[in-house]
């Protein structure tokens, strides 16, 4: 038998003193004896019972009703009315306090335990749904993504704070009585998605425009799915919505500026091929001309295979970076997905929930390195701070995502000391120093340093991790290799500057670039 803590409310005080007797014998405890309405509230306040027992009619102005209402509202308390009265209007007015019992007087001894260990189980109960109603809501509220419920006729049941702020609405409520399909700049959008999910039973990655409250227009892409009665049909949608309109943007401008290239190099061409008929008819007259031309060429030639080089060897680090990252996360992701539906299917709720809350970290860490990558195709922030704040910044956001790292910097020379090309040069050499710290080094501190030394700039990492042995950096071209400290190398040297590595097992590394 589970014990609890029960307060008995009965001015009658035989009837008290025999409640008292009773629950003693069925192993409960009491947590006190009165015999009125005030008086229940205050010792609930003080001995905080599991249950109270609370006869309906008691002296003084506060009736049993109304201190069970009482007790509810300011401790969440079950209370169970014994009363001896069973008339139609005290029974209306006792529901409305919402009691965990009725029993008549004079009590059942049998009934009264049932209905004091029905109570305290349902109480028990609730109190967990609650909580577990606590943690969803507190889960759907903090995504950064927008999460909504809707019919199939486009009304708005339920919107989380992310929704309302992509959306631009003043509040919640205002959502609310919002049709979702009146936000829909192409109206045959949502009749698309509504095709695949009737089809699929699940829509992913559909990308369409909505309209916010302010008017603007804003791309989103969905992720949503049908849900299922007991009769087999589908009276909501629940799904995401995500504001990829800087994404579009950016593709947008990608397409112009590569179109814009397109016309340049048509332009460039077309000038090349005039100079090109101007030397054919040059080399007729003066055999230098041809001599001078065709050293042009082929250091034409040499250049463009350089570039092309270079190009496939940056294609090759963001496709690793893809898939050693991102490419994880979403594998993790839909595994996760997986085992939910799988749970969904099942009626395992709780299995279900523990899947999306495994999920929520692997989607943090792809938004996380996406952002990683677009931050290493171009730093935005060398143009708009500087490179010695933005090494600085990427300093502190490396130690952030490595808490095991230390990292220290020493700047000693101005932003107008460093050439405007070389800018971008230390920052991927930094960049790159650091991922194959992350990845290699098993280190706990890192110095960075930059200087001017005889004239020269100088920048030095260093590290304390494992360390290895500097032939088999300048003997061989494995991948790891390749991609981290050759390539690092290669582009100080194209910079015209000098690279230096001084490492040894156990001893950690050292980076020098000189220019």
């Amino acid at each position: 038998m589970n014990a609890g803590k029960i307060l008995i409310v009965e001015d009658d005080t035989i009837i008290a003193m025999e409640l008292m007797e009773r629950l003693k014998d069925l192993g409960y405890d009491v947590a006190g004896l009165v015999s009125s309405g005030i008086e229940a509230i205050k010792m609930v306040g003080s001995t905080q019972p599991n249950l109270v027992l609370m006869d309906i009619r008691l002296s003084g102005k506060m009736d049993g009703i109304e201190a069970a209402e009482k007790i509810r509202e300011q401790f969440d308390i079950p209370v169970i009315f014994l009363t001896a009265y069973a008339d139609e209007e005290t029974l209306f007015r006792a529901k409305k306090s919402e009691p965990f019992g009725y029993i008549l007087k004079p009590f059942d001894p049998r009934m009264l335990h049932i209905n004091i260990e029905m109570a305290l189980y349902r109480h028990q109960m609730e109190t967990r749904l609650k909580q577990n109603e606590l943690k969803y809501r507190s889960l759907f509220e903090g995504v950064p993504v927008g999460i909504f419920r809707t019919t199939p006729a486009g009304k708005v049941l339920d919107a989380n704070t992310a929704l309302v702020r992509i959306l631009r609405y003043p509040d919640k409520a205002f959502l609310l009585k919002t049709n979702i399909e009146t936000l829909y700049v192409d109206s045959q959008d949502r009749k698309k998605w509504q095709d695949i999910i009737h089809r699929d039973g699940i829509v992913q990655g559909v990308e369409m425009r909505m309209r916010c409250w302010d008017g603007e227009t804003v791309w989103m892409r969905i992720n949503a799915r049908k849900i299922h009665n007991l009769e087999k049909s589908f009276p909501y949608y629940e799904g995401s919505l995500e504001d990829i309109t800087e994404r579009k943007n950016t593709e947008k401008a990608l397409r112009e500026a590569h179109q814009e290239l397109e016309n340049r190099v048509d332009e460039r061409t077309s000038e090349l091929l005039a100079a090109i008929e101007l030397l054919n008819r040059e080399i007729k007259i003066r055999k230098k001309a041809v001599k001078a031309l065709e050293r042009s060429e082929s250091e034409l030639q040499l250049l463009s295979e350089r570039l092309l080089l270079i190009q496939e060897e940056e294609r090759e680090r963001i496709s690793r970076e893809l898939h050693d990252s991102v490419g994880q996360s979403l594998t993790f992701a839909k595994m996760s997905l997986e085992c939910c539906l799988n749970s969904l299917s099942k009626q395992e709720p709780e299995e279900a929930s523990r899947s999306i809350a495994a999920l929520i970290p692997s989607i943090q860490k792809a938004i996380h390195e996406v952002r990683n990558i677009c931050s290493g195709l171009w730093p935005a922030m060398l143009d708009q701070v500087g490179i010695l704040k933005t090494i600085q910044w990427l300093c502190e956001d490396f130690e952030k995502c490595n808490l095991a790292l230390c990292v220290k910097t020493s700047i000693d020379l101005f932003e107008q000391e460093i050439e405007k090309r070389l800018k971008i040069v230390i920052y991927r050499l930094v960049q790159e120093a650091f991922n194959n710290i992350a990845k290699h080094s098993r280190a706990d501190k890192v110095h960075i340093c930059i200087k001017k030394n005889k004239g020269r700039i100088q920048l030095t990492i260093r590290d304390n991790g494992i360390g290895f042995e500097t032939e088999s950096f300048s003997a061989t071209k494995n991948q790891n290799m390749g991609i981290g400290l050759s390539s690092m190398k290669k582009r100080t040297e194209v910079s015209g500057g000098s690279f230096f590595v001084d490492s040894k097992p156990g001893a950690g590394t050292q980076i020098t670039a000189v220019w």
